[in-house]
């Protein structure tokens, strides 16, 4: 069998080689499209229980079109966590640039995070230092990322070392953190406590400051759309409560309203499409057309994987 290969590749060169190239070509193409596929369709599925783990978001509705929101207001996370049982953890998260000063270098961070404690309990990411159950306990604690613990310090094992923050904070290592997967649908470098953020400004504003983005872990066994049904209820409950100036009953009927609702943790990168999503999301409408509106689902991926080894003509 390899004789006759070798002889009709030396007798017909051109033809061999051009079905060569093209194997590579085909092989190397598929490996790709199946590999972003892959991360694609696995975006935030390294979490424990992330079936079990939502964002709470809204749609802001007008009596002539919705808007939906991402990020929501500061007291709707902890209301949540206060009055429901169903509710096992639950952590907002709050973003921006931070300014950190390191041994007299200045740094501006893209990526800082402010969270609240339980944020570790919903998202298990992977410790290289420290204790991730105390690492937000106090205010004035940072968690870094393996990659700013290495340009800071040079080491990953960085628990007791001080930062500035804003100019005049002293900080201090709680934990490193390995680096977040790239199929994580939110971002972070550097980690502070919800409580030293600018947060206790709009903890009674239930309907402005849509700045941050709120995950809640149900119990097992809780029926997401119950829960759902009564969230909704009890959040416009609590906006009528706190809303002063205004007759909340006749802005309703005018057709406006606060519909939040839950969506899935797995489900965000592929299906969101809201203000204010942490960064650009996919399309699960598009996630199998890649190449001039043609449509490659898994199956023909893998047959013509199985063709490019196993092809006619060979």
């Amino acid at each position: 069998m390899i004789k006759f290969f070798l002889r009709n590749a030396r007798r017909n060169k051109l033809y061999y080689s051009i079905n060569l190239i093209g194997l590579v070509l085909g092989t190397t193409s598929t490996i790709f499209i199946f590999l972003y596929l892959q991360s694609e369709l696995t975006f935030d599925d390294h979490y424990s229980d992330s079936d079990r783990i939502y964002r709470v978001t809204l749609n802001r509705v007008y009596p002539n079109n919705e808007v939906g929101w991402a990020s929501i207001p500061a007291p709707v996370g902890l209301a949540l966590h206060e009055n429901f049982p169903e509710i096992e953890h639950a952590s907002r998260m709050s973003t921006g640039d931070i300014d950190v000063k390191v041994d007299h270098h200045q740094f501006t961070e893209s990526k800082g995070l402010y969270v609240d404690p339980d944020f570790f309990k919903l998202f298990d990411l992977k410790p290289l230092d420290g204790n991730l159950h105390t690492a937000m306990n106090q205010p004035r604690k940072v968690v870094l990322t393996e990659k700013l613990a290495m340009k800071y310090f040079k080491t990953t094992q960085a628990v007791g070392k001080q930062l500035v923050v804003r100019d005049s904070l002293n900080y201090q290592v709680s934990a490193v953190i390995q680096n977040l997967p790239d199929n994580s649908h939110f971002e972070a470098d550097l980690i502070l406590p919800m409580v030293d953020s600018r947060e206790s400004r709009y903890k009674t504003q239930w309907g402005t400051a849509f700045f941050y983005f709120t995950y809640i872990k149900l119990n097992e066994g809780v029926d997401r759309i119950q829960f759902e049904g009564k969230m909704r209820e009890f959040l416009l409950k609590q906006m009528a409560l706190n809303t002063s100036g205004m007759d909340f009953d006749k802005w309703l009927e005018e057709g406006n309203s606060y519909d939040y609702f839950l969506q899935p943790l797995k489900d965000i990168h592929l299906t969101s499409n809201l203000r204010w999503e942490f960064k650009p999301n996919g399309n699960k409408k598009q996630r199998s057309t890649l190449y001039g509106g043609g449509h490659i689902h898994f199956d023909y991926i893998l047959h013509q994987l199985y063709q490019s080894f196993h092809g006619q003509g060979w």
